[in-house]
C-alpha cells in the first residue's frame, strides 16, 4: 500500500488537536490532507431533520447532531479521496493516538481485493471481544460478518478507489451512522478487515461523538425490557461457534 494518501478529519476549532498530531507524526504530519470537519449542531434544524431523518427511524432514537455531522465529514473525506491520485486512502480524525510508524506498517500491508480497513482504535469498547476474524498473516486479520456491526469509529480506516465510491454512493443515498459498518457493507462484496495499529482515548470526555453517544444510551432498565438481552445471548452463542470454526479475536 505504498501508494497511500492521508486524509484528516478535523474541526477548525480543534487546532490543539492538530498540533499534538503535527508532533507525534513529525515526518508524515505536513503530507496529511487536511479535510475540515462538519459540525453537526451548526446545521439548520430542516437539513439536520432532512438528512438524519431514515436513519433515526432504523435506529428507533434520534440520530443526534454530531454522529449527522461525522457521517457529513468523512463523505467530504472520501470525495477528497476520490479526487487525489492516490491508490489507497486512510481517512484519520483527529483525537487519533499513533505515530509515523504506525503509517509505515499500513503501508507495508498487502490485501489484494479491494477492501476496508479498519486499524484499530477499539480501545475502552466492551464490544471488542465480540470482534473475530481469520489471520491472514501476522496482526491482520479477514473480519467475519458476524462482528461487523460490534465494530465502532472512524478515527482509523484505509479505503480504495472502489470501496470509498460504493460506501460514498450508500451515505449519500441514507446518511447513515458513519461506523454502521454491517449496514454500509451489507449489500456489497467488499472485504471488511481488520489490524490493530491506532488507539483512541479511553477518557471520551473529549471526545464531540462519544459524549452523544454516552447521553442516548439507554438506562438498565429498557435495556432489560427491549431486545438488547436476545442481542446479548445471540452474542455469546455467535462467539462459541466462531471458535469452533476456528475464528479467533482479533484484539488479545
Amino acid at each position: 500500500m505504498q501508494n497511500l494518501g492521508v486524509f484528516l478529519v478535523s474541526m477548525k476549532q480543534d487546532s490543539k488537536r492538530r498540533e499534538i498530531l503535527k508532533q507525534n507524526f513529525k515526518s508524515s504530519y505536513n503530507e496529511f490532507f487536511i479535510v475540515e470537519a462538519i459540525n453537526g449542531k451548526e446545521l439548520l434544524a430542516d437539513l439536520y431533520y432532512k438528512k438524519s431523518f431514515k436513519t433515526s427511524l432504523d435506529l428507533k432514537r434520534l440520530m443526534s447532531p454530531g454522529e449527522l455531522g461525522c457521517t457529513l465529514s468523512h463523505i467530504e473525506a472520501l470525495k477528497a479521496f476520490l479526487d487525489s491520485s492516490f491508490e489507497f486512502g486512510l481517512i484519520l480524525e483527529d483525537d487519533v493516538i499513533g505515530c509515523d510508524q504506525d503509517i509505515e506498517k499500513i503501508k507495508n500491508l498487502e490485501i489484494k481485493q479491494d477492501f476496508v480497513l479498519i486499524c484499530g482504535a477499539q480501545d475502552g469498547l466492551g464490544s471488542q471481544k465480540y470482534i473475530y476474524g481469520k489471520k491472514v498473516f501476522k496482526d491482520l486479520f479477514e473480519v467475519c460478518k458476524f462482528s461487523y456491526p460490534h465494530i465502532y469509529r472512524t478515527c482509523c480506516y484505509v479505503v480504495t478507489k472502489n470501496s470509498a465510491s460504493k460506501i460514498l454512493k450508500y451515505q449519500e443515498a441514507n446518511h447513515d451512522l458513519a461506523d454502521r459498518w454491517d449496514k454500509i457493507l451489507k449489500n456489497s462484496d467488499l472485504k471488511l478487515y481488520f489490524a490493530d495499529i491506532f488507539s483512541h482515548p479511553k477518557d471520551l470526555k473529549n471526545s464531540h461523538i462519544e459524549k452523544d453517544r454516552q447521553n442516548a444510551k439507554p438506562s438498565f432498565l429498557k435495556k432489560l425490557f427491549s431486545k438488547w438481552i436476545f442481542v446479548k445471548i445471540y452474542s455469546v452463542l455467535g462467539i462459541i461457534c466462531l471458535r469452533i470454526l476456528g475464528y479467533e479475536r482479533v484484539m488479545k
